[in-house]
């Protein structure tokens, strides 16, 4: 086997994987009946990829079919304010069909607050709210900054932090622990508040 070079890659192998995924999509809503009859909810969020390039990435989810990848945006030299990040919305929206679109879900930071409203202005049919993951995430962030979670936050780091250190006590410790609970546990780190931790 022979892997196909950077040309083959960017080319037609590229362009015969994006058809295949546009008939896929397509079979998903055939002539647009379940976008007719239930709306798409469109997502946007900001990312950095792998080489650090700030990126605003858009989806769009239809009958709870798991979503569709709709584009990457390089943000490298913009100024993300409302008004760039809403017109990155206004033309996703358009392109998927601004009648089919019903609701947006982003984080809620103040630049995107200030964008719902530009969007909506735009289309007044669709609605805007805050994405549920990212309220708990808040949530919990501002809980940890209270003073008696972030006192016992940065007394477990010591501790966990001295253990993981040092390998003789840690490795005692794993031996006791077994002893009195009947099976293995690992310390942990706390870990930010972010989505999935």
């Amino acid at each position: 086997y022979t892997p196909p070079n950077a040309s083959a890659l960017a080319g037609h192998l590229m362009q015969s994987a994006h058809a295949k995924m546009e008939e896929d999509i397509e079979k998903r809503d055939t002539q647009s009946e379940l976008s007719r009859k239930f709306g798409v909810a469109y997502s946007s969020d900001g990312w950095d990829s792998c080489d650090n390039l700030p990126l605003i990435n858009s989806c769009y989810m239809l009958a709870n079919d798991g979503g569709v990848y709709q584009r990457s945006v390089d943000t490298s030299g913009h100024t993300k304010n409302a008004e760039y990040c809403a017109a990155l919305m206004i033309a996703d929206i358009y392109s998927i069909g601004c009648t089919k679109v019903v609701h947006v879900c982003t984080d809620t930071c103040a630049v995107m607050r200030k964008c719902w409203k530009i969007v909506e202005d735009e289309f007044p049919w669709i609605s805007c709210s805050p994405c549920q993951t990212h309220c708990p995430s808040l949530l919990q962030g501002d809980i940890c900054n209270l003073p008696v979670p972030a006192q016992v936050i940065k007394e477990e780091t010591l501790v966990v932090g001295w253990f993981t250190n040092h390998h003789k006590p840690l490795a005692i410790l794993r031996e006791k622990v077994k002893a009195v609970l009947g099976r293995s546990c690992e310390l942990k780190r706390a870990g930010a508040t972010r989505m999935g931790t």
